[in-house]
């Protein structure tokens, strides 16, 4: 009852713009009930809606993997679209037609290094 309030009050904040309410709550709904998919969804959607794909993209992919490991299964085909959505049509998600987006490296040293060169 507790995380389904939580993902309620995540997606109305999300509604208003409000992303960082939004990552709040589903990180709370997500501490409560760590295989909501639709807790990952919402904070997936706050990083997007922030320009945070490297954190969209490692919060699929720690999801998806515990996924596996837990249950043998991956995320919901919805969810595997909302990332191929968020890499966009420029071609990236056409260098990764066959591989599962937990197969992906991580992107973080490389957006680190290309703050420190900025």
């Amino acid at each position: 009852m507790r995380t389904a309030a939580l993902d309620s009050i995540a997606a109305y904040n999300l509604s208003q713009g409000n992303a960082e309410e939004t990552k709040g709550a589903s990180k709370l709904a997500i501490a409560l009930e760590p295989f909501r998919e639709s807790s990952y969804r919402l904070l997936i959607q706050a990083h997007l809606a922030t320009g945070d794909l490297v954190s969209a993209l490692e919060t699929y992919r720690s999801f998806a993997a515990d996924l596996r490991q837990e249950f043998g299964v991956g995320p919901s085909p919805s969810l595997v679209k909302l990332i191929e959505g968020a890499l966009g049509d420029s071609g990236r998600q056409k260098d990764f037609d066959g591989l599962p987006l937990t197969l992906l490296p991580s992107l973080r040293p490389v957006t680190a290094n290309l703050r420190r060169l900025a």
